[in-house]
């Protein structure tokens, strides 16, 4: 029966599959990714979808003009003489330095480039007093986030947080225990969408 061998092999890579990458929801039970791409640095601080990149030159008699773009869904921007430079997963010193390489390669002997923080949100809906965006502005968690919205509302679900991430992963949170355990209570990052739905009972 060895011809079985390789469909059986197949078989159990697909479970290992499964069981390791496991799903996009699920109930927050723990620390999730705290670093960014390789594991270097907070999450929080690398460049995602969306963000205003404000990068302006400078050095050189003339300098490439200042350029104002949102990252796309690709995470390609496009610069002047160098064309397409690739931003996901860096922080903005990283991406100012990888520019500076590209057009010290190629086009000038110096040249300094500076990209502006930029402007980022978080998103409160549902049982809370202050329903809105709110300026992101360093590490914070979910109560966190939940506080800075003005805090719960008297018919809110407070064990069952929605908090949808810009990848479209969604978690839930029960803010009960977070506030008792800092383990269960995940860090919010740029971006992200939480929801606090109606209590029933």
């Amino acid at each position: 029966m060895n011809w079985l061998h390789p469909f059986a092999r197949l078989g159990l890579a697909i479970v290992l599959a499964t069981v390791l990458t496991g799903c996009g929801r699920g109930t927050y039970s723990g620390p999730t990714a705290n670093t960014g791409e390789a594991g270097v640095g907070p999450a929080s601080e690398r460049l995602r979808v969306g963000d205003l990149l404000k990068i302006t030159f400078s050095g050189p008699t003339q300098p490439p003009p200042d350029h104002n773009e949102r990252i796309p869904d690709d995470g390609f921007i496009s610069l002047p003489l160098i064309g397409k430079v690739q931003t996901m997963g860096q922080t903005r010193v990283e991406l100012q330095e990888a520019i500076r390489k590209r057009y010290e390669e190629g086009y000038y002997r110096t040249i300094t480039v500076t990209i502006a923080p930029a402007e980022r949100f978080f998103y409160v809906y549902g049982e809370v007093n202050k329903p809105d965006r709110h300026p992101y502005l360093g590490v914070l968690t979910v109560t966190d986030a939940i506080a800075a919205a003005g805090d719960f509302t008297e018919f809110a679900n407070k064990k069952k947080v929605q908090v949808t991430r810009t990848d479209k992963t969604v978690i839930y949170v029960d803010c009960v225990k977070a506030l008792r355990n800092p383990a269960l209570n995940p860090e919010v990052f740029p971006g992200d969408q939480i929801f606090v739905k109606r209590s029933w009972f």
